[in-house]
């Protein structure tokens, strides 16, 4: 069964319903995944959000067949030991990603031919989708963080909103009834830039962009063409070590939470959604707080047949200002994996 154009599944009322065998496939199509390094990953520290989004489509038994002209990472291998099968399913490593490279670049090619395994040095987009199995019905954008951190001219921003624009309508020449998703760019943490056309770190700069950006996509569609902007950045925390592996690039759980966040916007139930919920006494980890006398309150984590016990000390959690539980599990000699957020009062405190 294919479904063009991500429209919604309708379910008519009680009088009449539609019935969909329990293991039919949905096909969503050809989608081309655009951007730089963060699409394209190096296959070492990450694998890109598209891995964990693949499953997502798993998970909700929907197909789609991945366009472009790259299918390796910058490791300069199809496949890495961070993308294994599942459910019986192998992943598909193609996309548009090319890792350093800016907006202006994905439009026309790229001169310096100094960034080895990131495609063709030339031709640009037009030209590599000529070569696709078949024409985009869907495309996702995500770029222009490589453009701000080399910004060095006042009109930078206008020049990036206009090679994304190009990015788009290059995409729309392909294919009018395309549908096309402009991401957010992802904040950032580093400290060794700092744009001139907002003097500001990285991270602000990007929230001013991001904010441009949302009002000029409202303008990029057509009749035929929806173009909708994206922000997929919730959740996402560069500074804590643990989304990223540079204060920019996701790793695993970076890549996690931006698959939900793209997922959302494709109108995709999130992965365990009608899966059976397990009871917590199987569940691999399982925390418990109790009153600790009048000294406060002890959590205990049993994680398969080892149970630890942190006091209420300074040493091990603190409640901070805000009242949220903050763990220090550096401060744990047992050792810890504990990165769970609950309803955004528990946070690792790394």
């Amino acid at each position: 069964m294919k479904l063009p154009r991500f429209s919604p599944l309708c379910f008519a009322s009680a009088l009449s319903v539609i019935s969909v065998p329990a293991f039919a496939e949905i096909d969503f199509g050809n989608i081309a995944f655009v951007g730089d390094s963060i699409t394209q990953a190096d296959g070492t520290n990450a694998v890109s959000y598209r891995y964990s989004l693949w499953k997502h489509f798993v998970d909700a038994g929907i197909s789609y067949n991945p366009q472009g002209s790259m299918n390796i990472f910058t490791s300069g291998s199809s496949t890495s030991s961070l993308a294994p099968s599942y459910l019986g399913k192998t992943f598909n490593n193609t996309s548009e990603g090319h890792f350093g490279w800016d907006a202006a670049w994905i439009v026309s090619g790229e001169s310096q031919g100094n960034r080895p395994n990131t495609g063709q040095n030339t031709g640009g987009l037009a030209t590599w989708i000529d070569g696709y199995d078949e024409v985009p019905d869907v495309a996702t954008v995500l770029i222009g963080i490589n453009d701000l951190s080399r910004g060095n001219s006042n009109s930078y921003f206008s020049n990036l909103l206009a090679n994304q624009k190009a990015i788009v309508e290059t995409l729309q020449s392909k294919n009018e009834n395309i549908n096309v998703y402009v991401f957010s760019l992802l904040p950032s943490s580093q400290t060794s830039w700092t744009h001139c056309e907002t003097n500001e770190s990285p991270w602000a700069t990007v929230l001013a962009y991001n904010s441009l950006l949302k009002e000029a996509v409202k303008t990029w569609g057509t009749e035929k063409s929806t173009v909708t902007y994206a922000d997929i950045t919730a959740g996402f925390d560069p500074t804590n070590g643990v989304h990223t592996y540079d204060s920019l690039h996701p790793k695993a759980q970076g890549e996690l939470l931006l698959a939900g966040n793209i997922a959302r916007a494709f109108g995709i139930a999130q992965r365990t959604v009608g899966l059976e919920r397990r009871a917590a006494i199987s569940l691999a980890s399982q925390t418990s707080f109790t009153k600790n006398g009048n000294a406060g309150v002890k959590v205990s984590v049993k994680s398969g047949e080892t149970t630890r016990v942190m006091e209420n000390s300074s040493s091990f959690w603190t409640v901070n200002t805000q009242g949220n539980i903050e763990i220090n599990t550096t401060s744990d000699t047992a050792g810890s994996n504990i990165q769970l957020t609950w309803g955004g009062r528990f946070r690792e405190n790394s």
